[in-house]
């Protein structure tokens, strides 16, 4: 499968999760908002037929660390290159700006 391909299943998926839970009868906004969260996070831990799971690694900006050792505060670590280089589904594009998509 290519990238485009994987990512385009990925984010039918949550499209779909979305819609599934926007359908459920008899619950709040509240646990409608935590089926979805769960629904997603269960996704990701590989908990989905349709899809495995995946690994997400922090992707901080490259002067975070500078910064955050500065102001004496911790900082996410980044991951080496040759790990991120292997992960484009997610971590090469902004997924937000694709949900106006689904």
């Amino acid at each position: 499968m290519t990238v485009e391909e994987c990512r385009e299943i990925f984010m039918r998926q949550v499209a779909s999760i979305a819609a599934y839970w926007a359908r459920v009868p008899g619950r709040t906004d509240l646990e409608k908002c935590n089926g979805v969260a769960f629904s997603i996070l269960s996704m990701l831990d590989g908990s989905n037929v349709d899809i495995p799971a995946f690994d997400l690694i922090p992707s901080p900006h490259g002067s975070d660390e500078e910064f955050h050792r500065d102001e004496g505060e911790n900082w996410w670590p980044r991951a080496p290159d040759e790990v991120r280089e292997t992960l484009p589904i997610i971590n090469d594009t902004m997924l937000h700006e694709m949900w106006h998509r689904y």
